[in-house]
C-alpha cells in the first residue's frame, strides 16, 4: 500500500542468469516509460530452466522474452504440445 502511495511499481522478474547493474537500470526505465510511474523497484529471481531471456510480471501484466516462452508460442502456432 505504502509503494503505491508513493507510486512504486514492483515488478517480479524471472531471469535466466543474473542481471547487470547496467541491464538492471535499463530495465527498470523501460518500465517506468510502460507504467508511468516515479519508482519500479525489481524483484529478482533467477531460473536457469528459461534458456534465455526474462519475464516480467507487474501486477496482472506478464512480458515473457525467455526462449522457453517463444518455444511455447512456437508450439502453439504449430499446433503441437509443447513438453517444457
Amino acid at each position: 500500500m505504502a509503494y503505491k502511495q508513493a507510486s512504486v511499481t514492483v515488478a517480479h522478474v524471472i531471469s535466466s542468469s543474473e542481471m547487470s547493474e547496467g541491464q538492471q537500470e535499463a530495465l527498470v526505465a523501460k518500465l517506468k516509460a510502460m507504467t508511468n510511474v516515479r519508482q519500479v523497484k525489481l524483484e529478482i529471481k533467477v531460473d536457469k530452466t528459461l534458456i534465455g531471456g526474462f519475464t516480467v510480471q507487474i501486477g496482472s501484466r506478464v512480458i515473457d522474452t525467455s526462449i522457453q516462452g517463444q518455444l511455447k508460442k512456437l508450439a502453439s502456432h504449430l499446433g503441437a504440445s509443447s513438453p517444457l
